[in-house]
C-alpha cells in the first residue's frame, strides 16, 4: 500500500510539486516513491532522512495561499497589528511571502506581530 499521497495531504503539499519550508529559500519536493528531494548548487539531492524530519515536525511546510484565498499578515499601520488580504499572486503578495509574513491563521499573524512588538 502506497501512502505517499496521504503523507503529502497531511503536510499540506502535493506530490511532485516544489515547496519551501520554514524560512528557508531551499526548494523541496516529495517524489512519488515517498523520498524528499531538495535542490542545491549540485542539482536535486534525495534524502530518506528528510521524510523523518517532516513527519517528526523538525521541518514544516511554508504555506502558500492559492489565488482567491484569504491570508493574514502583521501590519504596523493598523491598531490591532494584523491585516487580512486575498491572495492575488501579485507583487505585493509575493513580497510579503518572501519576507515570511504570510500566515494561514489570524493567530499566527498575531504571534508574529507580538514578536515584532507591534502589539502586546
Amino acid at each position: 500500500m502506497n501512502i505517499v499521497k496521504d503523507v503529502a495531504n497531511l503536510l499540506g503539499i502535493e506530490v511532485g510539486v516544489p515547496f519551501h519550508v520554514n524560512e528557508e529559500t531551499t526548494i523541496y519536493q516529495l517524489r512519488k516513491d515517498g523520498v524528499f528531494e531538495w535542490q542545491d548548487f549540485f542539482g536535486m539531492q534525495a534524502s530518506h532522512s528528510l521524510t523523518k524530519k517532516f513527519l517528526c515536525g523538525y521541518l514544516t511546510v511554508k504555506w502558500t495561499p492559492k489565488c482567491g484565498e484569504y491570508y493574514y499578515y502583521p501590519d504596523a499601520w493598523v491598531e490591532d497589528g494584523i491585516s487580512e488580504c486575498v491572495w492575488d499572486d501579485d507583487e505585493e503578495d509575493k513580497l510579503l511571502y518572501d519576507r515570511g509574513l504570510v500566515f494561514r491563521t489570524e493567530e499566527e499573524a498575531i504571534a508574529k506581530a507580538k514578536e515584532y512588538g507591534w502589539i502586546k
